[in-house]
Parts: structure tokens; sequence; C-alpha cells
């Protein structure tokens, strides 16, 4: 993917799912501005799985405005097989959504690929500050710039965190053990 994009050896932020406003790319642009005042070459990866093009549109714009449209790169909508590829890619993951009342299905990705995240408290689900991801106050866009300006200064921290969220859904979250949850509700409602 960063060949595919001409990225390179940048530092490089992922963020999958859905381009629409509810996902509050708004937030997550305007912490890139911290995070290229830091690193001028950073790179934001916006791929989307679905995408709002009156909402892509806003989102483009804003980062016109901000000053950071070299430093984000759109994608065209892709389908779910190539995420591992985008996340092998990543030096950091973001959730930029400040409330979500279920489990971000982009937090189990993340997780599973052993990546560091920065996330907002809302959409934290089982992560605790500073032990398997950065999680920053809800709508905190500074702190979540800070947030993503640390893991890439600091890879030794990155890679713990990232590691550290791995195992987190290991045993919990991981698919071997949500599949013999459910056959253990299918064996209960079976006669």
């Amino acid at each position: 993917m960063r060949t595919r994009y001409n990225i390179g050896k940048r530092p490089l932020v992922v963020y999958t799912g859905t381009l629409d406003a509810f996902q509050r790319i708004d937030l997550l642009l305007r912490a890139m501005r911290i995070v290229v005042e830091s690193s001028h070459d950073a790179v934001l990866l916006m791929i989307g799985s679905v995408i709002n093009h009156s909402d892509l549109a806003k989102d483009k714009q804003l980062a016109d405005e901000m000053g950071i449209r070299d430093n984000v790169i759109f994608a065209d909508e892709h389908d779910f097989e190539e995420v591992p590829y985008f996340l092998a890619s990543a030096d950091v993951t973001v959730v930029p959504r400040p409330s979500c009342p279920g489990f971000p299905i982009k937090l189990l990705n993340y997780m599973a690929a052993a990546k560091p995240i920065v996330t907002f408290e809302g959409s934290a689900k089982g992560l605790k500050h500073m032990v398997n991801a950065v999680v920053v106050k809800d709508y905190d866009w500074e702190g979540f710039g800070k947030g993503i300006v640390r893991l890439l200064e600091d890879p030794a921290l990155a890679k713990r965190l990232g590691n550290n969220a791995r195992s987190t859904i290991e045993g919990r979250f991981d698919w071997a053990t949500l599949a013999r949850q459910i056959e253990g509700i299918y064996r209960q409602m079976v006669p």
C-alpha cells in the first residue's frame, strides 16, 4: 500500500471504515493538523468501505482549508479483503468517533493487526489509556493529534501498545472464541 499510494517511508496514520459524518472525520483532520506541524511528511490514509460523496467533499474542503491536503490521501472504496494490507503498512491507526453504542469493528481489526491505536473514550471499548491504546477525552482533537504524534515519535511505545491490544482480544474477541460462543448459544436453542 505504501508503494501503491507513493507513501514510501513517511509516517503513516490509517483510518478504515465509512466516510460518513457520524464517524467525525472532521475531528481527525483537525488532529492531523497537529501531526503535520510536528512531522511535515506524515500522511493520513483514509480507506473507505462506504463513501458518502457529500461528506467526502466536506472532508476534502476541510483538509484544504487546514493546509494539510498534501498529507491526506482519500482512497477510493475498497473491499474488506484489502484492509489487512492497509493495516500492515500503518504506523498508527485511529478511531475518531467520540461515541459508539456498540463495538467499532475497525477497532477489533486494528487490535487483531497488533497496531497502535488512538481513539476517543466513547469508542475505546476494552481499551485502557497507555496500556493497549492512547485513549483521549471525547472531542479533544488536540489531544488526539498529540497522541498520534507521541506514537509516531516513540516506536517502542507504539509496538508495546499494539501488541497489548492484540493480547486484549485473544480469548475474548477473536473469531475462534466468538464462534465457540455462538455455537454454545445455538446448542442451547436446539432441544
